[in-house]
């Protein structure tokens, strides 16, 4: 596992965002999402950490294929 990344590194460690998790309500639409920029500073650190270990591949999709649905879940763990 030491070759993979974890998000923790990739955002300014600030108090706020800590007490930001702690202090709201987990949304429960993409809208809300939109409204807060914590909640998008963590999805672009998700994505980048993806990215990061290599875990998928952006490609053009073969007519035949079916695609895969993709839903971000907002959990504050």
């Amino acid at each position: 596992m030491k070759d993979y990344t974890s998000g923790e590194d990739l955002y300014e460690k600030e108090d706020s965002i800590n007490f930001f998790m702690f202090m709201t309500n987990d949304p429960t639409y993409f809208e809300e999402v939109l409204k807060e920029e914590k909640w998008r500073v963590i999805m672009d650190v998700e994505m980048e950490t993806t990215r990061k270990n290599n875990t998928w591949e952006l490609i053009e999709l073969p007519v035949e294929a079916k695609h895969i649905v993709v839903k971000w879940i907002y959990k504050t763990k």
